[in-house]
């Protein structure tokens, strides 16, 4: 289990160091609810520790890999948009990607005038709402850690 995630990234991104035994490497990972023991005395990832964390995705089950971002565009000339801006909405489609659906994840789709990102499934607000409704997240955790990080 712990070759299938980037444990540099993950103790580098929380500023603490890197633990000399793997128990203590599985404590920090737990501690973040990123994957929990089972009854067999083994480890699962759960879906927020494999997305962030995942050296390969494809490497998990293939619902799985298809929620992440595929493909990196190489960009000549001035930048339509900031890196920051395309950071904050390619984070902000994972983090509220909807995980029931299968077959599907966000795509990020770069042309010469625009940028799109879309994300499947329904809203969890009406669309008519979307100014005036609170803020929801399908994805609490997801999206607390991403703000605990940035």
């Amino acid at each position: 289990m712990l070759d299938l995630l980037d444990l540099a990234s993950y103790f580098a991104l929380t500023e603490t160091p890197t633990p000399s035994t793997p128990a203590a490497v599985l404590a920090g990972l737990a501690s973040d609810r990123l994957i929990s023991p089972d009854v067999g005395g083994r480890w699962n990832i759960h879906n927020l520790g494999a997305i962030l964390f995942a050296k390969d995705l494809r490497r998990f089950e293939s619902r799985l890999a298809r929620k992440a971002v595929r493909g990196t565009p190489i960009r000549n000339g001035k930048p339509l948009f900031t890196p920051v801006a395309v950071r904050e909405l390619a984070a902000n489609a994972l983090i509220h990607q909807d995980m029931t659906l299968t077959g599907a994840g966000p795509t990020i789709e770069l042309f010469r005038n625009r940028l799109e990102i879309t994300n499947p499934g329904a809203p969890l607000a009406e669309t008519v709402r979307f100014i005036d409704s609170p803020p929801r997240s399908r994805n609490e955790a997801l999206l607390l850690h991403w703000l605990t990080n940035i």
